[in-house]
């Protein structure tokens, strides 16, 4: 349901895998921490094995005892976070997740970026629709967007970023080679530092401001971190959950001009399954020349 983020990252992917900045080769390996409690090292490889590997086990573990934790380390980024969470609450967990990435935002204050766009997503179960969504990073674009702008030769909405200087820019060379802006001022600082303590903390895996950038084939592999907890909403005295979340999204949608957090992705996504994957001419080209 999200255009820019998908077959935009391939070409990087693949120069990851050729400058060994992700090992493709890598095999996850899953170890029992207790009787709620996992732990899957990637082993340097792409992150979406080693979630696969763990999430029925993260079910199975929910199911049994009520709550369940996962960590992943030594990894690599994952996308879109929500994607991740969402097949959890389809089996009705309540679901959560964590990620760090590579420093872009400053400590609210300062002009040196600390943290990652660090996003968490929240999948909640409902009865009567696919789970419904939150899925936001800490800064108030998703770095993407940033490159996004570059690429079309366009400026950032102000706001945005700072250049290296500390001070607000719109140019999206300054913004990279500077700081994007925390979503909520000094709230968003807080946010994306409470998300490096569950992804990088807990699973001992590269902060933000150690990890080498997703973006380009210097430095090494990353070794972020993800962290994941699915709950069964039924044993926290709420045996009536689906009812009772019901009233709160009915609730929201009884205004005009609301919308759920995710409705716009689901649209997203039923369009794309009717219509096919939009690939513009320069990513075309791009994917063609690594066929071989």
């Amino acid at each position: 349901g999200i255009r820019n983020i998908g077959l935009g990252y391939l070409p990087t992917y693949l120069e990851h895998l050729k400058c060994q900045k992700v090992d493709g080769k890598a095999v996850p390996k899953l170890h029992d921490t207790g009787a709620g409690t996992f732990f899957v090292d990637a082993g340097q490889g792409f992150a979406h094995p080693a979630i696969d590997k763990g999430i029925p086990v993260l079910v199975e573990k929910a199911n049994a005892n009520g709550i369940a934790a996962m960590g992943i380390g030594n990894s690599y980024a994952c996308g879109v976070l929500g994607h991740l969470v969402e097949p959890v609450a389809r089996q009705g967990l309540l679901a959560m997740g964590f990620a760090n990435a590579p420093a872009i935002i400053a400590p609210w204050g300062g002009k040196t970026p600390l943290f990652g766009t660090n996003p968490m997503a929240v999948a909640i179960p409902s009865a009567s629709r696919p789970p419904v969504i939150i899925d936001q990073a800490s800064s108030k674009v998703a770095k993407v967007a940033i490159f996004d702008r570059q690429r079309a030769g366009e400026p950032l909405d102000e706001g945005w970023a700072l250049d290296k200087d500390g001070r607000p820019t719109i140019d999206p060379e300054e913004a990279l080679n500077g700081s994007m802006l925390a979503i909520g001022g000094y709230k968003g600082t807080g946010l994306a530092m409470f998300v490096e303590v569950m992804a990088a903390a807990l699973t001992a895996s590269n902060w933000s401001f150690t990890a080498p950038l997703f973006n380009d084939n210097l430095g090494g592999p990353p070794k972020t971190g993800q962290f994941f907890v699915a709950l069964d909403p039924v044993r926290f005295g709420s045996e009536q959950f689906l009812t009772h979340i019901e009233a709160l999204f009915s609730a929201i949608l009884a205004q005009d001009g609301t919308q759920l957090p995710s409705d716009e992705r689901l649209v997203s996504r039923e369009r794309t399954a009717q219509d096919g994957i939009y690939l513009d001419t320069e990513l075309y080209n791009r994917l063609k020349g690594y066929k071989s």
